[in-house]
């Protein structure tokens, strides 16, 4: 099947059981339609019905991208985002009738904006409709006719006693614009009119009577099917239409044409019969159905939505994809990877990855769009030729290790998703080299389902919360079952140069049953960042929980020996009278590590189990299913995602982090002393502290019931000995002064944490300790000063001094005031100012 955009001999358009209404597509294929007459229908008909969260709908006001408000309303005119045909999440989720998507899509095809669309019946399902097209680009339309699924979000439709109410609507109802609305099952949801809401603020049925019941309508609906619509609706509101239109021959040239085809058949699809089909098909019943114009119905479309493309000759019958096209596109040609995507794939070298053995049913890749990303990555979507949506990942030069990260990345998302069940992207080819036609190494992937559970997560009820909660205890609960034979990360066996049997997962394979597993060295980012990956030391995989940790600190005494600066500091060192790190205390307190690294390891050896671990959990990275929020359809972001003990590795999952005290104890978290006489949004920001304490601490019950030794590996982590592990693999960046306070608390208590039995290897004198407590001293200081420094900048720790790039040119100028107030402020000489200058953190590169 060619491009959508390519069909530019349409006279109907109709695309049914959809998951993604693709409209930039549609709009601008409708713009581009060559036709005699143009394009006289389209039908347009989702799977699901769009999710309004009508409570929201009055605290719209300040929400950033959404479109100041009449005078004389308090509606947002615009509730889209970004003309993507999509619901603002500040009101739901789901498919938006989109006028800035019409706009957009008439300058991609080069159209006179004075120029409505062409367009003469529209039929909508699952939609929120507005009346915003209508102004203009929909300004033609005589007939729109709108499912049981379809929402009026300022349209005002005439079905209630309340409308209509905008001037648009007195227009169409008076019928000074010739459209006939039919709208059987309406369902409205407006600002100011609560009878149309329930009492939770979801939008109502008709069936419970916050519409107009049928009987009491100015006119019976008739149903929607081709058996009892037979275009009279259309046809009477073309005649009303000549009646007062003083320009009436294009009216009713259309109108002659329609009434011919009243005799001919109407082009069907499999499960037409569940929506209907309002309008007849114009293709005689003579078509040759061997006709080479006339292509078979693939089967996949019991799983996908239907396509039907009514041109001036014949019809053409295909199937869509369910993902949605973008607007932009990049010049970046992804052809030459996308080959063999729908075909069976080629045995591929180790080196290059390969493509997975699935019929996908795509040729070619017809657009690129790059789409928002992390540090790490650059995302791109690619659309194939046949309306499929791909993701395209490339690693960033700071994402890892070449070749190791991709590959790493590749083989973890078909473990966890095809061994341990859990919704990571299905992935369908990736290259590990670069020598491919994009010149980079990528994973091709499935465009994650569902929606960002950061777009819905504060407006969800505390049980919703909950019920997510528990499916990522359950996720991260088989994570820490995995059975691993080493430290390191998981790849295909074949994508390692050399193995050892001990590496091996035995026989365990992939999806396909084509490749075996293996642990081999780490992805781990302490292992890379801040040209970590430049020394020579041991990456992995590691047989031994001994030789992991010391790797660890060997690692970062090799960074202090081979650079002179320290990345990463938290305070505002080398300024007069401040912290100065050196290579010398670093370098000590780091022996002082490796004398009993291995000794204050957990005493369970459950606690130093190689797990799998994502550590990132975080809003953005897991996907929703929109019409049920507490499922979770894909977690996204398995990059750099490796095998490490137990006691490193757990966490409490980003989602429910947050600034304030930490819970004790198992008794409910009551609200504080005082509420009652709290202001208002002291209050809020009370029963937010509430919520969050309440989900950290039903995450580690729950936690415990289901995996006791994660809850066990989370407590390690505040006693000393597990507090001293970690800092020890961050020295080469920061933290000297504290890791040694550690060690000469070690070296007080080692009887009791240890045992006498073995003696402590560790000897600090008085003057060790006078010592280490001013140089504490000194690196709190300079820490607050960074706090306070970041506070006035409007930021806080830790930050690294990225801003996105629409505010670059703001933090610039902020930084360079802030900066000489500084000076001003702290400096008592000359001298001290240069001193001052050269420590400030942020030095333009």
């Amino acid at each position: 099947m060619k491009p959508l955009v390519q069909h530019t001999q349409l006279k109907e358009l109709r695309l049914l059981r959809m998951q993604d209404s693709m409209q930039s597509l549609v709009w601008e294929t409708i713009f581009r339609n060559t036709s005699e007459n143009g394009m006289r229908v389209v039908d347009l008909q989702m799977a699901a019905a769009p999710l309004v969260r009508s409570k929201h709908w009055h605290t719209a006001e300040d929400v950033v991208g959404l479109t100041v408000p009449k005078a004389d309303s308090k509606e947002k005119e615009y509730k889209g985002i970004e003309g993507k045909g999509l619901l603002h999440y500040c009101f739901g989720t789901g498919e938006y009738l989109d006028d800035f998507c019409m706009r957009k899509a008439r300058i991609a095809a080069g159209l006179d904006e004075t120029i409505p669309l062409p367009l003469w019946a529209l039929k909508l399902d699952g939609f929120v409709v507005d009346y915003l097209p209508f102004e203009h680009e929909l300004s033609r339309i005589v007939l729109l006719t709108c499912g049981s699924n379809c929402i009026d979000s300022g349209l005002r439709a005439p079905k209630t006693p309340r409308t209509p109410l905008n001037k648009w609507s007195k227009i169409v109802n008076n019928a000074a614009s010739h459209c006939l609305i039919q709208w059987p099952n309406w369902t409205g949801v407006f600002d100011g009119q609560g009878d149309q809401r329930g009492t939770d603020g979801d939008v109502v049925s008709q069936e419970i009577g916050l519409s107009t019941p049928a009987a009491d309508m100015p006119f019976s609906p008739v149903r929607l099917t081709k058996e009892s619509l037979q275009m009279k609706e259309l046809d009477d509101a073309l005649d009303a239409a000549k009646a007062r239109d003083e320009d009436t021959k294009s009216l009713m040239g259309l109108g002659a044409s329609l009434k011919m085809s009243h005799s001919t058949s109407v082009a069907s699809t499999r499960g037409s019969d569940l929506h209907g089909s309002d309008l007849p098909t114009p293709v005689g019943e003579q078509a040759d159905r061997s006709s080479p114009k006339l292509s078979e119905l693939d089967e996949s479309s019991a799983c996908g939505a239907s396509l039907i493309l009514i041109n001036s000759a014949t019809t053409v019958q295909s199937v869509i994809s369910n993902d949605s096209s973008f607007d932009e596109v990049t010049s970046m040609d992804f052809d030459g990877v996308t080959d063999d995507v729908g075909t069976q794939a080629s045995s591929s070298k180790p080196t290059a990855g390969g493509f997975k053995h699935k019929a996908l049913g795509a040729r070619s890749c017809v657009s690129v769009t790059k789409v928002p990303e992390g540090n790490f990555s650059k995302v791109f979507l690619l659309t194939m030729d046949d309306g499929r949506g791909l993701i395209a990942k490339l690693p960033n030069p700071n994402a890892g290790r070449p070749y190791f990260t991709t590959a790493s990345e590749m083989a973890t998302m078909d473990y966890v998703r095809n061994v341990l069940g859990i919704p990571a992207p299905e992935v369908y080819g990736y290259s590990t080299s670069t020598d491919n036609p994009v010149k980079a190494e990528y994973i091709l992937m499935e465009r994650s389902k569902g929606i960002e559970l950061g777009k819905l997560w504060d407006g969800m009820r505390g049980q919703e919360k909950h019920e997510i909660l528990k499916a990522l205890v359950d996720y991260e609960v088989t994570l820490s079952s995995a059975d691993w034979p080493m430290y390191g990360s998981l790849y295909y066996t074949e994508d390692l140069s050399s193995t050892i049997p001990n590496q091996i997962l035995g026989c365990i394979s992939s999806a396909d049953n084509t490749k075996s597993f293996a642990v081999g060295p780490t992805t781990g980012r302490a292992f890379f960042d801040d040209g970590k990956d430049s020394i020579e030391t041991s990456q992995g995989p590691w047989s031994t929980i001994d030789t992991y940790i010391r790797s660890c600190a060997i690692r970062e005494l090799a960074c202090i020996e081979k650079f002179s600066s320290y990345p990463g500091q938290q305070g505002l060192f080398n300024g007069p009278n401040q912290y100065c790190p050196t290579k010398g205390l670093k370098i000590s307190v780091l022996q002082d590590y490796l004398k009993v690294a291995t000794k204050i390891l957990p005493k369970d050896s459950k606690l130093f189990k190689p797990s799998l671990w994502h550590r990132d959990l975080h809003a953005n990275n897991i996907f929703v299913d929109p019409s049920n929020p507490t499922k979770i359809v894909n977690i996204i972001d398995w990059q750099a995602v490796n095998i490490s003990p137990l006691f490193r590795q757990a966490r409490h999952p980003p989602l429910i982090e947050f600034e304030g005290p930490l819970p004790a104890g198992l008794k409910p978290i009551k609200l504080p002393d005082g509420y009652d006489d709290m202001t208002e949004e002291q209050k809020k920001e009370a029963r937010a502290l509430q919520i969050a304490q309440s989900l950290y601490k039903l995450y580690d019950i729950h936690m415990m019931f289901r995996c006791p030794d994660i809850i066990e590996a989370l407590r390690f982590q505040d006693t000393l000995p597990g507090e001293i592990t970690a800092l020890a693999g961050t020295i080469f960046s920061d933290g000297e002064p504290i890791l040694q306070g550690k060690l000469i608390q070690l070296q007080d208590k080692w009887d009791t944490i240890i045992g006498s039995s073995i003696p402590c290897p560790l000897s600090f004198t008085p003057e060790d300790r006078a010592e280490q407590r001013e140089l504490e001293e000194r690196w709190n200081k300079s820490v607050e000063l960074m706090r306070d420094v970041l506070s006035e900048i409007g930021e806080h720790q830790p930050w690294n001094g990225w801003v996105n790039h629409k505010n670059y040119s703001i933090y610039k100028e902020r930084l360079s005031r802030c900066r000489e107030e500084f000076l001003d402020r702290m400096a008592k000489t000359v001298e001290e100012r240069s001193q001052w200058a050269r420590a400030w953190p942020f030095q333009d590169t």
